[in-house]
């Protein structure tokens, strides 16, 4: 059970901790199976508290807004476990990643990237959806679907 915005939320989600191997840890998030940096300052219910927050962030679409969420979610989880936990709610990451895709689209034909290549990739899509100042992140982004079922 948690609070958001003053409102008092059930959620029963499916959050645990698998196994540990040396430096990181596998989850099973509701199905999804991730692996994440073992962290020994983080115990078990701050990571179960990051990940609920982070599916939240992409099921209430709040990166509409501003992608502050977004961009905390990945400079903790970092790249590839970003991924692997957005895809335990698939049609909602999916949904996110969409919308970016769509800005970045519309930026590339009214600008001048268009006559450079003819192909939007998706590190050009993550770069714009985790672009913040506030929160910045620095990422090689052509390796972040690295270990996902694309």
């Amino acid at each position: 059970m948690w609070y958001t915005n003053g409102i008092r939320k059930m959620v029963i989600v499916i959050i645990r901790n698998v196994n540990r191997v040396t430096a990181s840890a596998v989850w099973d998030v509701e199905g999804a199976e991730v692996r994440l940096l073992y962290r020994k300052e983080y115990p078990e219910p701050v990571m179960v508290w990051k990940i609920v927050q982070y599916r939240e962030v992409l099921k209430s679409k709040a990166y509409e807004q501003d992608n502050n969420g977004l961009c905390e979610a990945f400079r903790f989880f970092g790249g590839i476990a970003f991924v692997g936990i957005g895809l335990s709610c698939r049609d909602e990451f999916l949904t996110c990643f969409a919308y970016y895709a769509r800005q970045f689209a519309d930026e590339w034909a009214a600008g001048e990237k268009y006559l450079k290549s003819k192909y939007i990739r998706h590190e050009y899509v993550f770069e714009k959806m985790l672009k913040n100042e506030k929160v910045p992140v620095s990422y090689d982004f052509r390796y972040i679907l690295d270990g996902t079922d694309r």
